[in-house]
């Protein structure tokens, strides 16, 4: 990338009230169920751009401090994400064990609490196909689509869709060089064996008006599941560690509060 777009890229993606709006989801929505994992074994590597603002800086990491398993790191802007991706997922590897299983999140997005526990399990299932392809991708398809907007506040809608990033992972030998960004996330099924599952929800993915991925034709891939407005407190609350009164409450009180020196 040229130093003109990078200062370009760097002046829109560091705008306070966008990294504001980013702080809270990650404070909200997406950090509650990584803190919560029924199965803790896990590393989580959270990507910031080395010019990120410190005073936002500080803050993320005054925030990922109590989770033991997230690495924030920090690396310079302008890299091809992913190289810098496959370094990374290479030296969390731990070479005592032949699988990983690697999933990615977005900052508006949340797994649920038993996730991890989850990839486990049905590793033990797959296993035998797993090793035909030293490759298997697992699809976990339900969950729910969070609509924020300062007009309708928060609100959630049920829904079944296939190869949404937060709902997936892919089973990889430790010694391939390549990651899980090297496949694209709707297009596993073209180079290697899935398994779908859809037995309850397992993902949220955050929709507002900074998204960057689009579902304008969310009503021709998808469809949805019975769910009932009055039981969003409880589920959310069980599935994904998310408390929906408290987030409520804090989005309707705006989260362009000052930020600290």
């Amino acid at each position: 990338m040229a130093p003109a777009d990078l200062s370009k890229a760097r002046e829109r993606l560091y705008t306070p009230s966008r990294l504001e709006h980013r702080l809270f989801l990650l404070e909200h929505v997406v950090l509650p169920a990584l803190s919560q994992q029924t199965d803790d074994d896990f590393t989580f590597i959270l990507l910031i751009g080395e010019e990120l603002p410190t005073p936002y800086r500080r803050r993320i990491e005054r925030l990922v401090l109590p989770i033991r398993q997230i690495k924030c790191v920090a690396v310079e802007e302008g890299l091809s994400q992913m190289d810098v991706v496959r370094e990374l997922v290479a030296e969390a590897k731990d070479p005592s064990r032949p699988v990983s299983a690697q999933f990615r999140l977005d900052d508006d997005d949340a797994i649920s609490v038993d996730f991890v526990a989850q990839l486990r399990e049905r590793y033990a299932d797959i296993r035998s196909l797993y090793a035909r392809h030293d490759l298997f991708a697992l699809d976990f398809t339900r969950g729910f689509i969070m609509r924020m907007s300062s007009a309708e506040g928060v609100s959630f809608q049920p829904v079944i869709a296939r190869w949404w990033a937060p709902g997936t992972a892919i089973f990889m030998d430790q010694k391939r060089s390549d990651c899980f960004l090297d496949f694209h996330h709707l297009k596993l099924w073209h180079s290697m064996p899935t398994l779908m599952l859809g037995e309850k929800p397992m993902f949220i993915r955050g929709v507002h008006d900074s998204n960057d991925s689009s579902i304008v034709n969310l009503g021709r891939r998808t469809t949805t599941f019975p769910f009932r407005t009055r039981d969003a407190q409880r589920i959310m609350l069980s599935r994904f560690n998310l408390k929906v009164k408290t987030l409520r409450a804090a989005w309707d009180e705006g989260f362009e509060a000052q930020v600290p020196a």
